[in-house]
């Protein structure tokens, strides 16, 4: 049997060579560049049900809980970071006028809205009615607008 000369071993080192540039040839050719697209949601304004504080617990000089239902209509979770008054507090009661009754100016919170859910979040005392109030405010019902303020944590 013959050797291989140094001809052949030089031509199959060529060869080699040859394999190994085309291999890394054909994978840069294989690869490219391209563009994809993305549409983002359009998020659903919260719903505020109710507003209310716990029936017959407000009285002169006292504070109580403020309750609201809010609906979150958005397939995703929000977070309320901020409760803050919306204008003013009115009195169901024709003669309960100047009743002085608040809202706290200002809550900070950290209220996970479910998606797709109605949650009831409450505000302890921040609600209150000065001592002064108007005998005419017995029994009436307060309807106190709110503003609330957050975002996804989606």
């Amino acid at each position: 049997m013959r050797k291989p000369t140094k001809l052949v071993v030089a031509f199959a080192a060529t060869l080699v060579t040859v394999g190994i540039a085309s291999a890394a040839w054909a994978y840069w050719q294989a690869s490219g560049t391209g563009t994809a697209t993305a549409t983002a949601a359009t998020a659903k304004v919260l719903r505020i049900d109710a507003v209310g504080s716990l029936p017959g617990r407000l009285y002169p000089g006292g504070s109580t809980d403020l309750r609201i239902t809010v609906t979150n209509e958005n397939p995703y979770p929000i977070q309320v970071d901020l409760v803050q008054p919306n204008g003013a507090i009115t009195a169901d009661k024709p003669g309960c006028v100047n009743h002085g009754v608040t809202l706290a100016e200002r809550a900070d919170v950290g209220w996970e809205l479910a998606a797709n859910d109605d949650d009831v979040l409450v505000l302890a005392g921040a609600v209150s009615m000065p001592a002064n109030a108007p005998n005419a405010c017995q029994g009436a019902t307060f309807t106190i607008p709110v503003r609330l303020f957050g975002g996804s944590n989606a």
